[in-house]
């Protein structure tokens, strides 16, 4: 009876734990297609249903085409990746589970290893259930501490001392009961004992999954809790922004307030007919009025905005500022997306344009093919560096480097992209996005 209890119980553990960390993998690295929540728990039981009868061929290249194929149908029905080709995006998914795969074997291969040394020969379904146990273990450890790493780049943040500890603890944990299962396995199993051997190797698992996936959340929620606070920080800046504006509008207010005296001493000395005075007055009287002309760059008042405080920046560090904005429309856009986009990628530019030993910056926005294309390209010094993603790393240290993160997170809403390069000093910035 316990043979074949091992044999249902080992079956079980290997296609739950498959399942649950592809389903992460996918949850981690990709947008999942529907908002129902149900629909992915139907599919976690549907992979493990379909899984466990496959397992009972006992063909493992049938089990390998298995899930090639559900990783293969997760991608193209229930999850998406907008910026990357289909057979990239579908190579992808399949090479981590090759990975994930040889992850499990490397578990097999050590409790092989402990077999041998121990020298057991009885008890063959105990034994296999143990090799699928450490299979599936070690499966999980190096999914958080290696496959991500790989895997799921751009939501891994750097781990604290303390996670690296709490992980290697647990490891050990899982290791140390796995020895002592392969222990007990060289004596003759009594009923209790086969019974504590069953609870002992599935509570190995409920906790290394359960441990790992608290840790794993923990750091997920630390990485969250900053970028709000970098995000509150930029919303902070905005509303300066915007306060900046308010007080240019008094400014304003008071200007046109002295218009109607100005005007007044013009017609006098019009009367007077005194040339000179007032060729005098009229030049400091377009002095005075010219912070307020805002020059009309496109249709929309907001870019018209930035693109005209951007310049004043420029201006005052003598960075030579071209605009090229061809006919595009803007509407469809909320404002604050607006200034999420092109405020990040200006202030970006000018700062690094304005150590350049030649200070010039470019920004071309044009229609193209029913989407809208926009090139930022400024000069810089020194030498860049760059991550997986294609990003350039900020030297600023930490708090810093959210704005392009910014961009790409708003991009996402109108099913844009971006893309960075650099050729002989010049770093530029290529932004696609739609309606």
């Amino acid at each position: 009876m316990y043979s074949q209890l091992f044999d249902i119980a080992g079956r079980l553990i290997s296609c739950i734990v498959t399942t649950l960390i592809f389903f992460r993998y996918f949850d981690a690295r990709y947008e999942r297609k529907y908002p129902q929540s149900y629909l992915y728990i139907v599919g976690k039981i549907i992979c493990c249903v379909f899984n466990f009868f496959i397992y009972l061929f006992n063909v493992p290249a049938l089990n390998m085409l298995y899930w090639s194929v559900v990783i293969i149908l997760l991608g193209s029905f229930l999850y998406c990746e907008c910026n990357i080709s289909k057979i990239r995006y579908h190579l992808t998914n399949v090479s981590f589970f090759l990975a994930y795969a040889i992850c499990e074997s490397i578990g097999c291969l050590l409790v092989s290893a402990g077999v041998n040394v121990l020298g057991i020969t009885q008890n063959t379904s105990a034994v296999s259930f143990v090799y699928i146990v450490g299979g599936s273990a070690t499966a999980v450890i190096l999914y958080y501490l290696l496959l991500q790493k790989f895997f799921v780049q751009e939501k891994v943040k750097k781990i604290t001392a303390l996670l690296q500890v709490l992980y290697a603890v647990i490891t050990v944990y899982v290791l140390i009961n796995i020895g002592s299962i392969l222990f007990l396995l060289q004596h003759t199993l009594t009923d209790r004992d086969c019974l504590f051997l069953l609870l002992d190797a599935v509570l190995v698992i409920v906790i290394n999954l359960y441990l790992f996936y608290l840790l794993d959340n923990f750091t997920e929620n630390k990485d969250l809790s900053y970028k709000v606070a970098l995000y509150e920080s930029q919303a902070k800046s905005n509303y300066d922004y915007y306060t900046r504006q308010v007080e240019n509008n008094k400014k304003a207010a008071s200007v046109i307030h002295d218009i109607k005296e100005q005007m007044r001493i013009m017609r006098e000395i019009k009367n007077k007919q005194t040339v000179s005075e007032a060729c005098g007055y009229a030049e400091a009287f377009e002095e005075m009025i010219e912070p307020l002309i805002i020059k009309r760059y496109s249709d929309s008042a907001i870019l018209n905005i930035i693109l005209n405080e951007k310049a004043e920046q420029c201006k005052s560090q003598a960075v030579s500022f071209t605009v090229d904005i061809q006919p595009v429309s803007l509407d469809f856009m909320q404002p604050i997306d607006i200034t999420t986009i092109f405020g990040n990628i200006l202030d970006n530019a000018i700062e690094a344009c304005s150590k350049a030993e030649e200070k010039r910056l470019c920004l071309q926005i044009c229609p193209f093919n029913e989407m809208i294309y926009v090139q930022l390209t400024n000069t810089y010094t020194g030498e860049l560096m760059w991550n997986a993603s294609g990003r350039p790393i900020t030297q600023k240290g930490t708090g810093h480097g959210i704005g392009l993160e910014n961009v790409e997170n708003t991009l996402r809403k109108y099913n844009g992209s971006m893309e960075c390069s650099e050729k002989d000093n010049q770093f530029s910035i290529e932004i696609m996005f739609s309606k």
